[in-house]
């Protein structure tokens, strides 16, 4: 079973790439503190994100964010100019959730929610 689950802090601001086919991708680097001996070290780890997740990556995140993703473990392998082949193990994000206190959701809206009630009427409704 390929699973992981990782919770760190983003390495990098997150920056997108759009392709011809209409794909997006976001690339970041996530900072995983593991313990051993009572000495903290700093794992890095390379995640990937497709879509509208990659989307949500980049509008909503930022360098020193603490996230939680789900996904799974994925090689890429090529050929580098000198002829030798190298390959980089990855994880292809399928899920995130955002780990903000309070105060820094509250401080990161982009406009307040919707109040249903106020914006939609009976006469609006199409059916």
């Amino acid at each position: 079973m390929n699973i992981v689950v990782l919770c760190g802090r983003i390495g990098n601001d997150p920056s997108i790439k759009y392709f011809d086919s209409g794909a997006s991708k976001v690339e970041i680097n996530l900072a995983v503190d593991t313990f051993k001996n009572k000495e903290k070290k700093t794992l890095w780890i390379k995640a990937v994100f497709w879509g509208t997740l990659a989307e949500t990556v980049h509008t909503y995140c930022k360098k020193g964010e603490q996230i939680l993703i789900n996904g799974r473990l994925e090689k890429d392998t090529w050929t580098q100019k000198d002829g030798t082949t190298a390959s980089m193990i990855y994880v292809s994000v399928v899920s995130l959730d955002l780990l903000r206190s309070g105060s820094e959701r509250s401080a990161s809206k982009a406009q307040e929610p919707l109040d249903v009630e106020t914006q939609l009427s009976p006469d609006s409704m199409p059916f």
